[in-house]
């Protein structure tokens, strides 16, 4: 057979090799899956920080301080709340009291005797003393069991 006639290798395609696969394409898709896990969980996490208070407490705390009185004008014997925090304190024999180490924003305050409670939102400046003034304590009627 004379070399002129003799088929050529493009016509065997048993020699044509599949390309190798690229070795850095799985790394490349496996850096964008957790970059992106990375960036889910973080913004998660963030939402979910945003909800409770303790993002309030990485801002600082403040004080309230105010004198608590009975509907009759005289002074109120009972306990001081912060809604959602430990935080608590007795009124002095005058109605006055002093909470320190608020956390600051929007809280509730609860102004609360052995039988009732009333709730009063306020809003603690990081650094400041707020003072409410004073605050009127009407108790209601208490139904019986």
């Amino acid at each position: 057979m004379r070399s002129e006639n003799s088929p050529s290798f493009e016509n065997y395609s048993v020699f044509d090799q599949p390309s190798a696969p690229d070795p850095q394409a799985k790394k490349r898709n496996l850096r964008r899956w957790i970059g992106f896990f990375l960036i889910l969980s973080l913004f998660l996490s963030t939402a979910s920080l945003l909800q409770t208070r303790k993002v309030s407490t990485l801002f600082g705390t403040g004080s309230i301080h105010g004198q608590v009185i009975t509907s009759n004008g005289s002074p109120f014997q009972g306990e001081i709340y912060i809604l959602g925090t430990s935080l608590e304190t007795k009124t002095a024999p005058d109605g006055t009291f002093l909470m320190q180490g608020v956390p600051s924003g929007q809280q509730v305050l609860i102004v609360a005797d052995d039988q009732i409670g009333r709730d009063f939102p306020i809003q603690v400046v990081a650094g400041k003393q707020l003072d409410l003034g004073q605050i009127r304590f009407e108790a209601t009627a208490v139904p019986s069991p």
